[in-house]
């Protein structure tokens, strides 16, 4: 397969046909989450002036955000810069989601400045990714924030935008605001998930406010989400954590 690619690079073929060759290749090759080949691909052609398409960029960078390759993904988004490979909300928002992961928030605070520049603006997975970022750090307030900015452009919000910041104050004990944040999201149309209410049973449970964890969990039922095994095994372990005498309640099939 080297063979083949070094023909096409060499200009053995149309330029536009051996473009189009490579291009395959590296759809093929990111599919299958090889990323030698991918970036054997990828380098070859930007040394031979051949522009790989910005969705194979983009997969590429996704391939090794999920092998927490950092070094390598910054590298490829930084060649793509220098080649005149535009950056799409797909590439921002990988390159987001990796700095979070490796909890560098002030840099994809940066980053979020830099795409806005560029004119390429947020939509409700960047907010998201970098609301989960902030919460992960303790960064509250801002989280809170980037969650009005979201309501201001009219972006939708969902579990996904509130939960992690819900998972957030409950780490940290704070309760009281985790709830009322589980109130906003219904109030902006965002429905709590299994995931929601386990984080509330959790956290009343370590709490010993086991009774009102029993709440949640049948105010869970009454919206017709189905209880996972870490709802009731939280639940149990909330009684017996307490040494409180359990009622029995209904176990559904999970």
């Amino acid at each position: 397969m080297h063979k083949v690619v070094d023909l096409l690079v060499d200009g053995y073929l149309n330029l536009k046909v051996s473009v189009e060759i490579l291009n395959l290749f590296l759809r093929i090759y990111t599919k299958n989450a090889n990323v030698e080949l991918c970036l054997l691909v990828f380098e070859k052609m930007l040394r031979n002036e051949m522009l790989p398409d910005v969705k194979n960029c983009n997969r590429i960078l996704r391939n090794l955000r999920d092998r927490n390759l950092v070094a390598k993904a910054r590298e490829v988004y930084k060649m793509m810069g220098e080649f005149g490979i535009m950056s799409t909300i797909i590439t921002y928002n990988t390159m987001l989601d990796l700095f979070c992961r490796e909890g560098e928030v002030e840099q994809a605070l940066d980053l979020l400045s830099e795409m806005e520049r560029r004119e390429c603006y947020p939509n409700d997975v960047t907010y998201n990714i970098l609301i989960n970022g902030l919460s992960k750090k303790g960064e509250f307030n801002h989280a809170r924030g980037l969650i009005g900015e979201m309501l201001n452009k009219g972006l939708e919000v969902s579990a996904h935008t509130y939960n992690p910041l819900i998972y957030g104050y409950c780490v940290k004990g704070m309760v009281v605001e985790a709830l009322s944040l589980g109130e906003e999201m219904e109030v902006r149309g965002a429905s709590p998930t299994v995931s929601t209410y386990n984080t509330f049973i959790y956290a009343l449970c370590r709490q010993g406010q086991a009774s009102e964890a029993r709440y949640w969990f049948s105010v869970m039922l009454k919206k017709n989400l189905v209880p996972d095994i870490m709802s009731y095994n939280t639940l149990i372990y909330g009684y017996c954590q307490w040494g409180i005498l359990m009622r029995p309640f209904p176990c559904y099939m999970i």
